[in-house]
This record gives C-alpha cells, sequence and structure tokens, in this order.
C-alpha cells in the first residue's frame, strides 16, 4: 500500500500488459481500426470473372446501377484493356457516365458524351419494368 492507501498493484508492470493493445499502421488514422478494415484480399481477377453475371443479362436489357441510376445494356464481354473478365458497357439515362462507350481506346458501342460506362455485370439489376415482364 502507498501513502494514499492505494494498492501498488494498480501501477505494476502486471496491470499493463493485461491491457489489450490495438495495432495499426503508423500515421493510418481511425480507417485502421474500422470493421472492414480487415476484409480478405479480393481473389485476383480471372478469364471466368463475372461469367455467371453476365450470362444473365442481355444487350438491350434495362438494368439500375449500384447508385441506382437507369441505363440499358449496349455491350457484354470481356475487354482487353480492363482487368480479366467480364464487363457491361452500359448507356445511361442521364449524363452520369465516363465516356460516350468509347473506353481506353476501344469503340465499346456508341452513345451520347458522359452516358456511358462500364462496371461489373454483379453491380447492375434488371429494371423493375424488365423483371415484371419476365413474372407473365
Amino acid at each position: 500500500t502507498n501513502m494514499d492507501g492505494l494498492s501498488n498493484t494498480m501501477f505494476s508492470d502486471a496491470s499493463v500488459a493485461s491491457v489489450k493493445k490495438v495495432e495499426g499502421t503508423a500515421n493510418a488514422g481511425f480507417a485502421a481500426f474500422r470493421k472492414g478494415a480487415a476484409r480478405k484480399p479480393k481473389p485476383a481477377d480471372t478469364d471466368d470473372t463475372d461469367r455467371e453475371a453476365a450470362e444473365k443479362l442481355d444487350v438491350g436489357q434495362r438494368v439500375v446501377t449500384q447508385r441506382g441510376q437507369s441505363a440499358t445494356i449496349r455491350f457484354i464481354g470481356p475487354v482487353a484493356p480492363l482487368p480479366k473478365g467480364f464487363w457491361v458497357g452500359i448507356e445511361l439515362d442521364e449524363a452520369a457516365g465516363k465516356n460516350d462507350g468509347l473506353v481506353k481506346g476501344v469503340r465499346l458501342f456508341t452513345c451520347e458524351a458522359n452516358h456511358g460506362a462500364v462496371c461489373r455485370p454483379s453491380t447492375v439489376q434488371k429494371a423493375q419494368e424488365d423483371t415484371a415482364e419476365d413474372e407473365i
């Protein structure tokens, strides 16, 4: 017991050692400790990446992107300058895209400037109007 009447074990090395230390990268900030930061790395892209999702889509089909944008599929397939696997070229209803169907020097389709985009097939969903027709 010390002069204040407190036990010395309160300040011993044993009590410090029992505290779990959170490890992170120096200068990583709060983001290093978020739950999602410990995710497993994505497997490498292969020629079959997103093939199954691509097979469920058709050129001309109406879709909705992850951002809720309506679009029409104009291209489905691999794109040589992009990572391996399947891609969909979409024509967005609004000028929120990045191209006019020309992607890294490869013409996939033609549309108005800034209406074209390319994404993985798994990132688009059939538009409601198409799913209603499929059920009939």
